[in-house]
């Protein structure tokens, strides 16, 4: 899976392999860091998230209230996710850069909403 981005005539490929439909592993065209530490690739894992850690993320966020009827609509409550099945800070999440937070905000309502397409 692959998103196009252009930046003036600059044009780059985000890339996320999927392994399987909960598996993915976002892959940056140069290393990117966050907090000193070099990353080049960052593997999401969605199968251990279980309704427990979603109903925990959702208390911590303080969305129980949220005016967005679906949760996983939600920017913030989607980069939770990604922090918690890439085993990574919530905030390393929201410093990607745009197109690397937009791709991985996509696998989480992915997986969010996949009950729904089923």
């Amino acid at each position: 899976m692959s998103v196009d981005t252009t930046k003036g005539n600059e044009k780059k490929t985000v890339e996320a392999v999927v392994e399987d439909p909960s598996q993915y592993t976002l892959k940056f065209d140069k290393p990117w860091s966050f907090e000193g530490e070099p990353y080049t690739e960052l593997k999401f894992d969605f199968n251990k998230i279980n309704g427990r850690k979603l109903i925990a993320l959702t208390k911590r966020l303080d969305l129980e209230d949220m005016k967005t009827p679906v949760k996983a609509m939600s920017m913030e409550f989607q980069a939770a996710v990604c922090a918690e099945a890439a085993s990574v800070p919530m905030d390393l999440i929201l410093e990607l850069p745009g197109n690397y937070f937009s791709k991985a905000a996509v696998m989480a309502q992915g997986f969010l909403l996949q009950s729904l397409q089923a």
